[in-house]
């Protein structure tokens, strides 16, 4: 489509459909679940996260959650296989090997080797997180390439908390989405608070802000000034008090593809070094933290995957399942 990797409210104008730029769906939708304002994330980030069955219907919770199949599908590959899995392995450096039987990979720790070479590794880390030889972060086959060859990813900063406070408004959803949302999203306002439960008299549960910009001062000072924001409109829009902010932080969030990296041809890099020197890459960097598209990645991935190490078509079918592979509207 035109514009396709351009800014998503000029990508809605010249599609004619500005109007819905001021709609629920759209603006507000990607502004509390904090993809972004419209004019700060590309058309194909925000039709991403608009799935047709929330266009059509309207219902949040449509896209509110991955089926079992999700998880079903990649245990019943390594179940299939036999494999030993590590997981959550805490690496620097991932390099392929070559050993008496054949290709692997070597993992990295403080500059010793991990344990015996690996056949393969599903990298599923921020992927712009990426480091050379002088620093601390996770270098891979991919480093020099995205921190020399092409232009950085976008992110949305984002102010997050656990909470405690008395005087949850009783009309209030535990889910609940704020006036910050519409139009601007202004920057330090609350959108996004959640009740999970209760702890004597107190309610506890977790919200979300854009965090402010060009705030000066260090880490420690930025967390304070966002914190007092949100609780401003805590006490003023939902009038609780009594608040804490249990865990606070200030954090990158949505990470995903720039708008240069799009015509960079990033995206087909990345799809085309999959499995180069059994190294496979993952998460939600891949797929821009849209809950669908992290799914249908994830299948995608593991059924290349499959291929790859010779499992024949009707054995992938036979491990995976149909209701795996395909996800309703």
């Amino acid at each position: 489509l035109p514009g396709y990797w351009g800014r998503f409210d000029k990508w809605l104008e010249d599609q004619g459909l500005d109007d819905l730029e001021n709609s629920m769906i759209f603006s507000d939708g990607c502004n509390a679940q904090l993809y972004g304002p419209l004019r700060d994330i590309s058309a194909n980030s925000g039709l991403s996260w608009v799935r047709p069955s929330l266009l059509y219907t309207g219902r949040v919770e449509d896209t509110a959650s991955i089926p079992a199949g999700f998880e079903n599908m990649w245990k019943g590959l390594v179940d299939h296989l036999g494999y030993k899995v590590n997981l959550r392995t805490p690496i620097e450096h991932v390099q392929p090997v070559s050993t008496a039987a054949g290709d692997g990979v070597q993992l990295l720790r403080d500059g010793e080797p991990i344990d015996e070479a690996f056949d393969h590794v599903f990298v599923a880390c921020p992927l712009d997180e990426v480091g050379d030889k002088s620093d601390f972060r996770l270098q891979h086959p991919l480093s020099e390439a995205l921190r020399n060859r092409f232009a950085p990813f976008e992110a949305t900063e984002v102010y997050s908390a656990v909470w405690k406070a008395l005087d949850w408004p009783a009309a209030a959803p535990s889910r609940c989405y704020l006036p910050n949302a519409q139009e601007s999203a202004k920057r330090g306002g609350l959108l996004t608070i959640r009740k999970f439960g209760q702890v004597g008299e107190q309610w506890v549960g977790q919200l979300c802000s854009y965090a402010l910009e060009n705030h000066p001062g260090h880490e420690h000072e930025r967390r304070e000034a966002n914190r007092e924001r949100v609780m401003e409109d805590m006490r003023d829009l939902l009038k609780m008090r009594d608040i804490e902010m249990v865990q606070d932080q200030v954090v990158r969030y949505s990470i995903r593809f720039s708008q240069e990296q799009y015509e960079q041809g990033l995206p087909g890099y990345i799809a085309s070094r999959q499995g180069e020197g059994n190294i496979w890459y993952t998460g939600g960097t891949l797929s821009h933290w849209d809950v669908d598209m992290i799914a249908n990645f994830n299948q995608s991935l593991a059924w290349r995957f499959g291929k790859t190490i010779g499992l024949s078509f009707f054995q992938r079918l036979r491990i995976f399942k149909l209701r795996d592979l395909f996800r309703s509207l």
